[in-house]
């Protein structure tokens, strides 16, 4: 019960201002509501990509058994991967702050 509460109390993302809960699936969406379920959509998908990269590369490592080649290959995915998240998450704190902003305007 604690925790439904809580949940109520706190947006989870600065869209929840313009869907709102009385809004029916019927009704058209505002277009800056579009805009960011695909962005956010999209940067989802990138990082789960990412994180998988990331897995694979230590799954790589740990099986490399000493040789030299595959430890190389695998530390290459490892930085490439880091790197990829660290752009996502970049990305994603830049379009929510922008969808934010242009929400504020509207509203």
């Amino acid at each position: 019960m604690l925790f439904s509460t809580l949940t109520y109390a706190l947006p989870l993302h600065p869209l929840d201002r313009l869907i709102g809960s009385d809004v029916s699936p019927q009704e058209p969406k505002h277009p800056v509501v579009i805009i960011g379920n695909v962005i956010q959509i999209v940067l989802s998908l990138l990082g789960i990509v990412f994180l998988v990269l990331v897995v694979f590369a230590g799954y790589l490592w740990m099986t490399a058994g000493g040789n030299d080649e595959q430890v190389k290959k695998a530390q290459g995915l490892l930085v490439n991967g880091i790197i990829g998240v660290i752009i996502v998450l970049g990305a994603y704190v830049i379009s929510s702050f922008v969808i934010g902003k242009l929400i504020d305007k509207l509203l």
